[in-house]
């Protein structure tokens, strides 16, 4: 879909990914309108419904997404967009789902709210499986969810997180979901001091409470967000449930000031 690399874009500036997709549908959204919304409000990522993970249905999500980042990129090419497919490492058929992501012509596969190292491993595995029997290769971000005390609620660290899927030579890797994005500022910088990937990272706005209300709202959550990016501990910012295009809106206007984590790195050796 693009003439520019998403690496090449991503060694130029901090990435945009967009937020909560379920957060939309439930207030009525269909797939396009949440994409549409979320690419109005400046994000450079699109992922597709998680929930969309039989083949036929991995495939119509595709195109849905492919087509509303298509649009964005040709009116607007200097700032391209691109898709990617979430997937979650523990469901039943990863490799069917990979398959219709990767027949719709999707960009890029996420592996994200990863409860366990175990089957995201088996879940990088059969992604390679896969797309060394097609003779392709695409970018792949590998992201974990973290208990308060900063591991996966499997029990295992970061450092297993990391040594884990470091093998593989994923786009990038970081954390999603959590406990709000003042949760992951620990780990983040635990991920950094070991990584020579790129860094992810996109939380919540928060445990909701009994009526379903999250606790941060998207100023509060791009100030939280600004402390990973003052750092230098990210290439890659968004949000996961609670957040919305209002989110993305606030976030872009921070990240806009910052270099991604990895071109800090070059530059100061």
């Amino acid at each position: 879909m693009n003439n520019r690399s998403i690496y090449d874009v991503a060694d130029e500036r901090v990435l945009l990914l967009d937020g909560g997709f379920s957060t939309m549908a439930m207030r009525g959204f269909t797939s396009r309108e949440i994409h549409e919304a979320y690419l109005r409000a400046g994000a450079d990522i699109i992922e597709t419904d998680i929930a969309a993970s039989d083949h036929a249905s991995a495939l119509a999500a595709t195109c849905t997404a492919r087509e509303a980042a298509k649009r964005y990129t040709e009116t607007g090419p200097l700032k391209p967009r691109f898709t990617f497919g979430a997937v979650y490492p523990s469901e039943d058929d990863v490799a069917e789902h990979v398959e219709g992501l990767l027949d719709g012509g999707i960009d890029g596969i996420v592996f994200e709210t990863a409860t366990a190292v175990g089957p995201l491993v088996e879940s990088l595995e059969t992604l390679k499986e896969t797309t060394t029997r097609r003779g392709i290769s695409v970018p792949v971000i590998v992201s974990a969810t973290l208990t308060r005390e900063g591991r996966l609620p499997s029990g295992e660290s970061v450092r297993d997180f990391y040594t884990a899927v470091a093998e593989f030579k994923p786009f990038a890797a970081g954390f999603n979901c959590s406990y709000g994005p003042e949760s992951l500022l620990k780990p983040l910088a635990e991920l950094g001091a070991m990584s020579e990937l790129r860094i992810a990272a996109y939380p919540n706005a928060g445990m909701p409470d009994n009526t379903g209300k999250y606790p941060v709202g998207s100023e509060a959550f791009a100030a939280c967000v600004e402390q990973y990016l003052e750092r230098g501990l990210v290439d890659i910012v968004g949000g996961c449930c609670g957040t919305t295009p209002r989110y993305t809106a606030a976030l872009g206007r921070t990240a806009g000031k910052y270099a991604p984590r990895r071109q800090k790195k070059r530059i100061n050796g």
